[in-house]
């Protein structure tokens, strides 16, 4: 799979989470701190610093989700910096966002019940799981499963 492709998919996930919670945004529940959910991390795998500044730190929000910028349009702009982003993603780099993955999963996981304990659930979050669905679609290449899937299914298992 192209880096491009992957950091599209992670966008595209991303992109599901914030339009899930936005309308949660407008109460007086903080569902963005309640539920941190952040691609920025295994994006930055394959763009490195292109959303940093070097006064005032990342800008990888202002780039995502302040101009309502849709997952197509942000993997458009980035791809004219780098066209570097054409060229196929390793396993270690494909298992590395798998890691990361199954990590939001587990903490989506782990808030999900938590709260559910304390009386309150959140239907949407355990029914749209578009971290978990990528993290399978990746795991799918036979050279990621062997190399990762062992890691991942520990993560996933705490």
């Amino acid at each position: 799979m192209k880096k491009i492709d992957v950091i599209y998919k992670l966008l595209q996930v991303d992109e599901g989470y914030n339009n899930m919670l936005k309308p949660l945004a407008s109460t007086k529940l903080e569902i963005f701190d309640i539920f941190e959910i952040s691609l920025e991390n295994p994006i930055r795998l394959f763009i490195g610093d292109m959303f940093t500044n070097e006064e005032i730190g990342s800008v990888y929000y202002e780039n995502t989700s302040t101009y309502e910028a849709s997952a197509e349009e942000v993997r458009d702009h980035i791809l004219q910096f780098d066209d570097g982003l054409l060229n196929e993603a390793t396993i270690e780099e494909l298992g590395e966002v798998c890691m990361y993955l199954a990590e939001i999963d587990g903490d989506i996981s782990f808030t999900c019940q938590h709260f559910k304990d304390l009386g309150v659930e959140f239907k949407l979050l355990e029914e749209n799981r578009f971290a978990e669905h990528l993290l399978f679609e990746l795991l799918k290449d036979d050279a990621v499963k062997k190399e990762f899937g062992k890691k991942v299914e520990a993560s996933l298992a705490k």
